[in-house]
């Protein structure tokens, strides 16, 4: 239909100022930034006036019917007979006395909420008419292909140039008469038409069943009416006061999201910085166990150290001439004793690299979360710990082992003692009976050298066996220890988490809100960007035709 292409454009504006409009208020922009908004919503609401003219029976009716593509006005329509008829919308059909020469008639065509048409018939004063022409955006005068403008000049003549300007001569029921006939009524048109008014206005020639005829008019009244050089103008001034709207809306919510997405980043960035201290500490932890696992080494050596010190192999052939629980209590205490001066040294390690590291995170964390400034660091309990710890210490119970051990060791022994003994008291007995035998004799030193190497030998399984019973303890003790260690170090630094994600908590809801807003005017950004392709392609065609 008529002016289609400019409709929905101006729909496509306002649906855009009117979301632009609700973000506006919602994005707390100023006043006058939404002031500007309503006005522009207010320049859109233009309608068109559109007067028919002309004598009886040139055709007004169907020229209006034709162009609208509606049978609004004519026959159907017995109360305005004689009158000048002004169609507006209204959902119910009604009629409206205007004035003696003037009616309203409402009509619940949707096309009559942008075109307001007038018709005139013939016979009414100029002083009557006058005022419906001085509001139409364009008239009309009809004549007849058939019998020309009859006596149109007299009435013509007494309108003024400013209503002239907007007049446009339409020949119409062309098809009544031959394309010659047709182009000599235009001729004769236009000369009588500079005679009498000196003013050339556009003629157009047509009718009901001329396509060619219609659409060449309907072009001209799209590029010179509809998209006319002021209405061209108000649209790129209605979209100038848009842009220039989101911009300044849209600074506001992206300079927030960007000063959120900093704070963000700086939170992130203290996160990690706290998983690395934290992962720090635990290689400290892992550290600590290892310089214990070190120190229960050289407990160890000393203790075989001792154990050869005081258990020789000859110990073994009297059991008298040994004490393990002695020897036992004596390790025992040392390595207890140690282990406490270990564990105490590695606390204190641990609890300074702790409060340094601590110290300086939240200096960190101070300058990004003022807030944090009211948050004591939290204090790591290495008293209480060290008390815990060392209470976890179970005894070595190196005296059961090497009792035991030792133990093990004699009954090994004492066989080959007995026939090492038996051995040499037979060799003995056949000496003193004068039967000295060189083999018994031979045979007694083996087995006193066999007992001999054993002893030895049986020594070092008790040192190998108290080693080996070390060894597993060791481990015992850093399995004991390491998860209270850890423990310790978890909940150290879980006392510092809880500011830090309380913190990013508090940002990811203000991403949450400003988001939708954000992604809102992103659209409506879009939406423009269309509308403002849309506006000059679609300008540039009509300023091409």
């Amino acid at each position: 239909m008529l002016g289609d292409a400019y409709f929905q454009l101006r729909a496509q504006v306002g649906t855009g100022l009117f979301s632009l409009l609700r973000l506006a208020a919602e994005a707390g922009s100023p006043e006058s930034t939404q002031a500007a908004l309503r006005a522009a919503q207010a320049g859109l609401r233009d309608y068109f006036t559109f007067a028919a003219l002309g004598p009886g029976g040139s055709g007004k009716s169907t020229l209006l019917n034709t162009l609208f593509e509606r049978d609004f006005c004519g026959a159907p329509e017995p109360a305005a007979v004689g009158k000048i008829a002004v169609f507006r919308y209204a959902d119910q059909a009604r009629d409206d006395v205007f004035s003696d020469d003037a009616i309203v008639l409402y009509r619940p065509h949707i096309f009559l909420r942008d075109f307001t048409p007038v018709e005139v018939p013939a016979g009414i004063p100029v002083e009557a008419v006058n005022p419906h022409l001085t509001e139409a955006d364009l008239i009309f005068y009809v004549v007849s292909a058939a019998t020309g403008p009859v006596d149109a000049w007299p009435f013509l003549s007494r309108l003024g140039r400013d209503v002239l300007k907007r007049l446009v001569f339409v020949v119409w029921q062309s098809d009544r008469v031959s394309s010659e006939e047709g182009a000599n009524s235009v001729k004769r048109l236009r000369q009588a038409m500079l005679k009498n008014l000196g003013h050339a206005s556009p003629i157009f020639i047509g009718s009901t069943a001329d396509r060619a005829g219609r659409e060449k008019l309907t072009r001209w009244i799209e590029g010179e009416v509809i998209f006319s050089a002021p209405r061209r103008g108000r649209l790129r001034e209605i979209d100038e006061v848009a842009r220039a709207a989101l911009r300044e809306i849209v600074n506001k919510p992206r300079a927030e999201r960007q000063a959120l997405e900093r704070k963000r980043e700086q939170v992130r960035g203290l996160r990690e910085d706290l998983a690395e201290r934290e992962e720090q500490s635990e290689r400290q932890v892992a550290g600590a166990l290892w310089t214990l696992a070190q120190s229960s080494d050289g407990l160890r050596r000393r203790g075989e150290d001792l154990l050869r010190e005081h258990l020789g192999p000859l110990d073994l052939l009297w059991k008298r001439a040994f004490s393990p629980r002695d020897l036992a209590q004596e390790i025992e205490a040392q390595a207890r004793a140690s282990l406490a001066v270990q564990l105490h040294d590695q606390l204190a390690v641990l609890e300074a690299d702790l409060q340094a590291s601590t110290a300086e995170y939240f200096h960190e964390l101070r300058e990004v979360l003022p807030e944090a400034a009211a948050v004591k660091p939290p204090v790591f309990p290495r008293a209480s710990l060290e008390e815990v710890l060392v209470a976890l210490v179970t005894p070595l119970e190196v005296s059961r082992v090497l009792l035991e051990a030792f133990s093990a060791a004699v009954r090994t022994l004492q066989l080959p003692m007995f026939a090492a003994v038996g051995a040499l008291a037979v060799a003995l007995g056949a000496a003193l009976a004068g039967r000295f035998s060189g083999v018994l004799l031979g045979l007694a030193g083996a087995i006193v050298v066999f007992v001999l190497l054993l002893a030895f030998l049986l020594r070092q399984n008790v040192v190998a066996v108290f080693g080996r019973y070390f060894t597993e303890n060791r481990a015992s003790l850093l399995g004991t220890l390491d998860p209270h260690l850890r423990s310790a170090v978890e909940h150290f630094y879980a006392g510092i988490a809880p500011t830090l994600e309380d913190r990013a908590g508090q940002l990811a809801d203000e991403g949450q809100r400003h988001e939708p807003l954000l992604a809102r005017l992103q659209q409506i950004e879009e939406t423009f960007s269309r509308i403002d392709e849309d506006l000059r392609t679609g300008l540039s065609r009509t300023e091409e035709s």
